[in-house]
Parts: structure tokens; sequence; C-alpha cells
């Protein structure tokens, strides 16, 4: 009964998703990216016994079909213990994902700010613009986290970066009318245009 229900509901045992013409079998780095996105530890601890160093560092940087990357998954989870065990084994902050976003900007989206600082100190790029010209900063400022955005400028970050509308991160708080962040951004050295 189980096998039934299981294909019923779109997935059968062999771990294929059916759809009524075709089939798509889900790829070890799909899985991968699914346990990191769930904040599976022991999942992702098990996938990663017995690896050597450099079988760790490949499968921990391979990307979904998706395009997603298991430390932005894992970021976005918030399972800061999940985020080092995989910076241990290799992953690499300087990985994307199908879209130019950072592990940081992931952990911003996820509302982890404790991700976030692990990230910082790891050395996680602060200035990296995604596709769309967003940097960590102006996705702080557009979740309104105030939090955030304080560990991403008192670590440096650049407040007067432009996306690819040519709107700065003061702009948008401004828009958003979040004094708080406004006043942040502004004793970081934000240009207030």
């Amino acid at each position: 009964m189980g096998d039934a229900l299981s294909v019923l509901q779109g997935v059968n045992v062999n771990g294929r998703i059916n759809f009524p013409r075709f089939s798509i079998a889900l790829t070890a780095a799909d899985r991968f990216c699914e346990d990191c996105a769930a904040g599976r530890l022991e999942a992702v601890q098990q996938k990663l016994a017995n690896k050597s160093a450099e079988e760790k560092a490949k499968f921990v940087c391979a990307k979904s079909r998706e395009g997603d990357v298991p430390l932005n998954c894992a970021a976005h989870s918030g399972n800061l213990e999940l985020v080092d065990l995989l910076l241990e084994s290799g992953a690499s902050l300087t990985d994307y994902d199908k879209e130019g976003h950072s592990a940081l900007c992931s952990a911003i989206l996820g509302g982890h700010p404790q991700v976030l600082q692990r990230l910082v100190e790891k050395g996680g790029e602060l200035n990296h613009q995604d596709d769309s010209g967003l940097a960590a900063v102006h996705y702080a400022v557009l979740r309104e986290n105030v939090e955030c955005a304080k560990i991403l400028l008192e670590a440096g970050a650049n407040p007067n970066l432009k996306n690819k509308n040519g709107t700065m991160a003061f702009q948008q708080a401004r828009v958003l009318k979040n004094q708080q962040i406004q006043e942040l951004l502004k004793q970081h050295g934000a240009i207030e245009s």
C-alpha cells in the first residue's frame, strides 16, 4: 500500500517523480540540496561519511539540476551546524545559485542573522551582486532586517552599490520608510540621493 500511495503522491519508491507522460530521476545533488534546504544535518552527515576530503569537496559544491547550491540551501534553512559542516567539507563561499545569489543572501532571505554572521566571519563576499545587481545589503534592507544590515555594514559592506535599476540601499530604505535602517546606512557612509 505504501508504494501505491507514493506513486499517487508523485514519487515512486525508486526516487523518480512521475508525471503523466514522463518521469524525472532525482540526482544525488538534487537530494543533497533537498536535505540541506530542510536542515537535515544527520542525512547530510550520512551522505558525507566515508568520503575522502576531495570527494566531500566535490559533493558539497555540486549544483542541483535547478541550479541550487548546497551551502545556499543550508544557509536559508538556518541550520548553523549544517552550514559549518558544509564549509568544513569544502563548500565554497563563491559558488552562486542559478540567479547569482550568494550564501549570504540566502541567510538573509531565510531570516538567519547568526548564519549570516558565520558566513561573513568565514570570508563571504560582502559586495557580491547577483544577476539583478542586488548585493546582500540590498536584501537586508528589502527584508527590513536591521540585524543583518548591521552585520554587513560593520564588516565593511558597501552601502552605495547600485542594482541594475540604479537603486542604492538607502533609496530602498526610504521607499520602505524604515528610519532605523536609513540611520544605520548613513552611519556607514550611505549616500542619501
